[in-house]
């Protein structure tokens, strides 16, 4: 892929997480996957799928954000295929690779100065796993030295309750 097309998907993305932030002030959290073969998502929002499940295709990248104005940093950190551990992000950085074709492996995800009552939860999805149990505070998701891959990642933020994905 030319610099001037992998700028473009890069700008593209970054278009549609304006497009979501203008249109969705009532969501709290939003992301976008980069996935295999397909590159970058659309963003979606609270709980909803980023990345791939049944079709065998790694995440290698991820960008989470809050839309609202106020309301706390999302902060994560990416642990990829041959690299390790990556540097933190917050608030729509890029956590894992683009364009090397490695793995996401793990993923650590958490929420400085939340509002009051608020907590973030999120689970992944292995490949030759499925679905993990759901995490927060900072909990990692996937494994590292496994050889395996984050195929999907649902996120949101609580209100003091358990959030259960079906």
């Amino acid at each position: 892929m030319t610099k001037l097309m992998t700028n473009m998907r890069v700008l593209g993305c970054a278009v549609a997480m304006l497009a979501v932030q203008g249109s969705a002030l009532a969501q709290d959290l939003c992301y976008a996957g980069h996935v295999q073969g397909v590159g970058w998502q659309n963003p979606v929002c609270d709980g909803t799928t980023a990345g791939t499940v049944g079709q065998s295709r790694r995440m290698e990248a991820i960008k989470l954000f809050n839309p609202r104005i106020s309301g706390g940093q999302i902060c994560y950190q990416a642990h990829s295929q041959n690299t390790g551990w990556g540097a933190i992000q917050c608030n729509g950085g890029i956590a894992g690779t683009t364009g090397l074709g490695l793995r996401m492996e793990a993923l650590i995800i958490w929420y400085n100065n939340p509002p009051a009552g608020r907590s973030l939860q999120y689970r992944g999805h292995l490949a030759n796993i499925g679905w993990q149990s759901i995490q927060s505070g900072g909990a990692m998701i996937g494994q590292t030295g496994q050889g395996l891959s984050i195929q999907a990642v649902e996120a949101n933020i609580s209100y003091g309750q358990n959030l259960y994905w079906q």
